[in-house]
């Protein structure tokens, strides 16, 4: 669970950087050396990598679900 929030608020601050970055309330940074917190293209990419992550995280669930299902399955068939 740690890990969704973490995910979640780094796609928070991605799209509220993108957000100003679109109305002019803020300029592309990046800074040498780099200000992983802050700059522009670090916020976005620490967003960005979240998503093979979440990917992973659905089809981990998916397998569960579906070998939770799988006895219950077995279980209907030997009944018919």
């Amino acid at each position: 669970m740690h890990d969704v929030i973490e995910i979640e608020n780094r796609y928070r601050k991605a799209r509220s950087m993108v957000a100003r970055l679109c109305d002019g309330s803020a300029e592309w940074r990046m800074r040498v050396p780099v200000d992983r917190e802050n700059d522009t293209d670090m916020v976005l990419t620490a967003s960005l990598d979240d998503i093979p992550k979440l990917i992973s995280m659905l089809h981990e669930e998916r397998r569960r679900r579906a070998m939770a299902e799988r006895p219950t399955q077995e279980a209907a068939q030997s009944a018919d």
